[in-house]
């Protein structure tokens, strides 16, 4: 064990809340087989104060600009010495025998990586779960450990390289990608390992995340696996995406047409006449805001009869056939049937213009999301 030393890189910008406690739990530690590396973006609220307070038992420390967490990561990794390498932020804690674990791990097991479990913490350093790693068999379908409990042999960024910092929030994804696709030897602890304070991620930082795990999973995706795993990853990662918009819009008050006007206005316009295909759940969230929003829908389809003749939100549920007919702006929502749908309707002379599918939608509302800071 004598012959491994962690290297604990400690990342962090206007922490001073939340940053002694971090440096305390590694100082606590009961192997001292370490060194406390701490990179500062250039904190202006105390920060400094508390890391001068403890300068001694650091091996190294730095306040200066960078370009983002992954850059001051890279920097971190630059002034390592230790054979091992791990990444604690400046509003998380170690448990005091994580380095005595890691360590000895290390010595037992034949591996370059180790990961383990965490425990999920609020605001206040209550606990709020256990929550164990995946299986990382799995990691193609998105970040299935906590960065807080990964711990690898520092020679590894040489074979691998460093974080990419192209990426705002999955890079240490995109690490362990490429790591997992070199034959990096990556092994499991029963063990939590660090205490994740989970913060207050933005709904767009979520949708964010989401969309660099996509282009992370694809990007390192073996060509082998590229056909039949990309429609995967693409809709996992829509669904997830869905969930979140979803979400938000149901948190809207139903009379806030400022932001509903901007999420839909690309689509429908106070003037159209629209059909909404579907009087399921999405069918229904379609109604409702259109409604609102003073879109006209002139009746909803579904090609079940049993729900012919009935009504949703007071507008009549009609078959397929009224569109043949009255060709009007058709909002189609059953995902599963989309292409089925779009076919017949093509059949029925409707160019792509003529209908939407609400798919397009969400994703459309993400992308606003993303660029304009809607959530």
């Amino acid at each position: 064990m004598a012959d491994n030393m962690l290297s604990i890189i400690t990342v962090c910008l206007n922490s001073a809340k939340t940053i002694e406690q971090t440096i305390k739990s590694v100082l606590n530690q009961s192997n001292k087989n370490y060194e406390h590396i701490i990179i500062d973006g250039g904190s202006l609220d105390g920060t400094i104060d508390i890391i001068k307070k403890y300068e001694s038992d650091l091996s190294y420390w730095c306040s200066e600009p960078d370009n983002g967490i992954y850059d001051a990561m890279n920097k971190g990794i630059a002034e390592a010495t230790g054979t091992i390498v791990s990444f604690l932020n400046s509003d998380d804690w170690y448990r005091k025998n994580t380095v005595e674990l890691v360590l000895r791990s290390f010595e037992k097991l034949n591996n370059e990586i180790i990961y383990g479990d965490i425990f999920n913490v609020e605001e206040d350093n209550s606990i709020i779960s256990y929550e164990k790693a995946g299986d990382i068999k799995d990691i193609y379908h998105g970040m299935v450990i906590c960065h807080q409990a990964i711990f690898a042999k520092t020679n590894i960024f040489k074979k691998i390289a460093e974080f990419d910092i192209s990426y705002r929030i999955a890079a240490d994804y995109d690490w362990l990608l490429r790591a997992y696709n070199k034959g990096i030897s990556i092994g499991y602890i029963n063990e939590a390992m660090a205490y994740y304070r989970k913060g207050g991620f933005s709904r767009r930082q979520i949708i964010l995340t989401f969309e660099e795990w996509k282009r992370a999973s694809i990007t390192n995706l073996p060509e082998s696996q590229k056909v039949t795993m990309i429609p995967i990853i693409e809709a996992e990662c829509y669904e997830r995406t869905k969930n979140i918009v979803l979400a938000e819009l149901r948190k809207l008050p139903n009379n806030d047409n400022k932001h509903l006007r901007k999420l839909f206005y690309d689509y429908v316009q106070p003037d159209d006449i629209v059909y909404i295909w579907g009087s399921g759940a999405l069918g229904k969230i379609c109604l409702t805001y259109f409604q609102v929003i003073g879109v006209l829908v002139k009746a909803v389809i579904d090609s079940d009869v049993k729900t012919h003749n009935q009504r949703l939100n007071h507008v009549e549920i009609v078959g397929p056939d009224v569109l043949k007919e009255f060709k009007h702006k058709v909002i189609v929502t059953p995902e599963k049937y989309e292409i089925e749908i779009s076919n017949m309707l093509k059949k029925w002379d409707y160019e792509d213009g003529d209908y939407i599918l609400f798919s397009v939608m969400i994703k459309g509302m993400a992308k606003l999301y993303l660029e304009n800071g809607l959530i």
